[in-house]
């Protein structure tokens, strides 16, 4: 599921992964720890804790903390999505391998992000995505709504711009996850943390790319991902305009 590539303090680069068990192994979630070898992954551990209740994405930091989002409550249904409970949490993992929830009452966790001393969280069915501060022992306090916007899911940062993928539609994107043929539309929105502007970046009617999951900026080009489909599409984005900020 969620995945992060981080260079670490000593300078190796580690590969963090979310793993769901088949249907009645135990523990049903884990994450992969992997080193970056120049020919191969190199397994370092299996990390499992009953805290990890429906882990759909997490980040990493260069010395071994770990925060991951639960999407919804260990067991919950389909009705924690469909009437946006706010069952969600975020959880922590110290480098000494201690796990804690750090925030809670969040709608359907997506993407998640550390950028200097914050932690930076979609909540999908808020249509919000918020910052919080980092403390010294890695607890989050001050929680603050950064932007608005329709169904977030995942990040990637560039410098002080979080680009974010979305789902504008959530009905037409329930009927993708049914039907591959059912096309949802796709957003992709740039977002300056220094000053909070959200700007539009790219835009598809689903017909070109259904269900965009992340936009990868690399070298002025935009690559983007989808939930499943399984190809992804080069974008090169003109230069951003007024028409292109967000309609609240």
């Amino acid at each position: 599921h969620g995945i992060d590539l981080v260079r670490r303090a000593d300078g190796e680069v580690w590969l963090y992964a979310i793993t769901h068990r088949e249907a009645g192994e135990e523990p049903p979630h884990a994450i992969a720890v992997y080193r970056v070898r120049p020919d191969r992954l190199e397994f370092v551990e299996l990390l499992e804790d009953p805290l990890l209740a429906s882990p759909n994405d997490l980040t990493a930091t260069p010395d071994g903390q770990i925060y991951v989002n639960n999407d919804s409550s260990a067991g919950g249904g389909l009705a924690e999505v469909i009437f946006a409970l706010k069952k969600s949490t975020v959880v922590h993992r110290d480098a000494r391998g201690n796990w804690k929830v750090v925030a809670d009452r969040l709608a359907y966790c997506n993407g998640i992000a550390v950028v200097g001393n914050r932690v930076i969280v979609a909540a999908t069915r808020e249509h919000a995505i918020y910052g919080f501060s980092i403390l010294g022992d890695g607890s989050l306090t001050h929680k603050t709504r950064l932007a608005r916007v329709k169904g977030p899911d995942n990040f990637f940062v560039a410098g002080d711009d979080l680009f974010v993928a979305c789902h504008p539609r959530a009905v037409e994107f329930a009927k993708h996850a049914l039907n591959p043929k059912r096309r949802s539309p796709s957003r992709i929105y740039r977002l300056d943390l220094a000053t909070n502007e959200l700007q539009l970046v790219f835009a598809d009617d689903g017909s070109g790319i259904s269900g965009s999951a992340t936009g990868i900026w690399l070298d002025q080009i935009l690559w983007i991902g989808q939930v499943f489909d399984p190809f992804v599409i080069e974008a090169r984005v003109r230069p951003p305009d007024k028409d292109a900020r967000q309609d609240p």
